[in-house]
């Protein structure tokens, strides 16, 4: 008979946890939400995902180059749509988008 460690999901800490979650995640949230409302160029929207997501997520070649791959998308969008930074999409982002009728 083998004996397997209970993980949080066996014991239902998941449960209990998500009626805490309202008052945590903005307190945890605050830092990101605030550095991703200051990213002006790629460079600081990089720094923010860098910083979101687990530190080992980066170090994976795979992950690495897809998000090279999107940042080159999001550079070649943001000339298609004539701005040059983070701030001007945020400011003329509705205005760019124009609908097929």
């Amino acid at each position: 008979m083998s004996f397997k460690i209970p993980s949080q999901h066996d014991l239902g800490i998941h449960k209990v946890l998500k009626h805490i979650r309202p008052i945590i995640n903005p307190l945890v949230d605050t830092f990101s939400k605030h550095r991703l409302n200051n990213a002006v160029n790629i460079a600081d929207l990089r720094i923010c995902a860098r910083k979101r997501s687990h530190k080992m997520v980066f170090d994976y070649s795979g992950v690495i180059k897809a998000f090279e791959i999107l940042s080159v998308e999001l550079d070649r969008a943001m000339g298609l749509l004539g701005v040059g930074c983070v701030e001007e999409l945020k400011h003329k982002g509705t205005d760019l988008i124009k609908r097929r009728i």
